[in-house]
């Protein structure tokens, strides 16, 4: 098992008071972090903010280590 950390940031910083999603695969959660226990393996993060387009990330997380991803939920579009 590991320890996969998830956090959605707005401007770098952890948005404490937005109503984000955050998405392990088909698990949904409704915080601004999210610590998970996983078994290794590949997973895709998402996180929403309300009316924001949902922004995802694939994750690589290794057995026995303590994984922090954050997810920029104010990117804008190219």
């Amino acid at each position: 098992m590991a320890s996969l950390l998830l956090i959605g940031t707005l401007a770098g910083q952890p948005a404490m008071n937005a109503d984000v999603h955050l998405t392990v695969d088909s698990s949904s959660y409704r915080t601004h972090t999210k610590r998970l226990e996983l078994p290794a393996g590949t997973y895709k993060a998402c996180a929403k903010l309300k009316d924001r387009k949902e922004r995802c990330r694939t994750v690589l997380v290794q057995a026995g280590t303590d994984n922090a991803v954050e997810i920029p939920l104010d990117i804008k579009e190219q």
